[in-house]
């Protein structure tokens, strides 16, 4: 009965944990159950964990103390949260394009309602959004996600003592690179419309009785349009390989967190 009792205590100590890794990563992850009602979050964490319990290995560790279960809760939750923020930073390249590019296009004046932030965003950030995760959707980001997701109990056994400060710089890097690339995205539209609004200048200044600048925002309107159509393709390409990157840059979370 003390043996059984043991036996029971562990593998209760392993199912808390694998449930908090997976936890931190559908919590902190904007994929396709962002948006779904939090029963429904709850229903898939305990689906995924039922899955790999028994699959991955088990630090040594909570199987003679499972007590110490409790305290590796939070960095289990910490290491799913950090691979489910790599996966939300390669998404937010869109909104960073977007934040970028909508004042310019006149775009910011009209703002909607993400229910998944709680914030208002504009037209062209809720647009680029659902570009993003169309996608990601096409090219199997969702798979790549879950799939590391279950080879990390592999890898990184649960209750392992992790070492998120050897993860902060990768973070970091990923972060800038996030910048970097919405800017860069968003780049040939702005430079068009910086170009119209020089053109709208000279004409303003050469017959100031035609009032250029009320009828100026419509054209801006449509030529951002027009350039942010013609771009789409380029713009979906260019996700598309970041997304590539995304399971490397997990496994490689994984690695800095167990300390290798």
């Amino acid at each position: 009965m003390i043996e059984f009792d043991a036996i029971f205590r562990s593998e209760l100590g392993a199912l808390a944990l694998e449930m908090a890794r997976i936890t931190g990563l559908v919590v902190v992850s904007p994929l396709l159950w962002s948006d779904v009602p939090k029963r429904v979050r709850a229903a898939l964490v305990v689906l995924l964990t039922f899955l790999v319990h028994g699959q991955g290995k088990v630090a040594p560790g909570i199987v003679g103390a499972p007590e110490l279960a409790v305290l590796g809760i939070f960095g289990e939750l910490a290491l799913g949260g950090a691979m489910g923020f790599i996966v939300r930073l390669v998404l937010a390249i869109a909104e960073v394009a977007a934040n970028a590019a909508s004042p310019l296009i006149g775009f910011g004046i009209a703002q909607v309602f993400n229910p998944a932030t709680g914030d208002e965003d504009t037209v062209l950030n809720a647009l680029l959004q659902k570009v993003a995760l169309l996608m990601a959707l096409i090219t199997g980001l969702h798979h790549v996600v879950i799939g590391t997701l279950l080879a990390s109990f592999q890898a990184v056994p649960v209750g392992t003592i992790i070492a998120p400060s050897r993860v902060y710089p990768m973070i970091l890097e990923a972060s800038a690179n996030v910048l970097s690339t919405g800017v860069r995205l968003a780049l040939p539209l702005m430079a068009v419309i910086f170009m119209v609004q020089i053109a709208l200048g000279f004409v303003s200044r050469a017959a100031p009785a035609m009032q250029i600048f009320s009828v100026g925002f419509a054209f801006t309107l449509v030529t951002g349009g027009v350039v942010l159509v013609l771009m789409l393709p380029d713009f979906s390409r260019e996700l598309a390989v970041e997304f590539s990157y995304v399971g490397t840059r997990m496994e490689a979370v994984l690695a800095l967190a167990r300390g290798g």
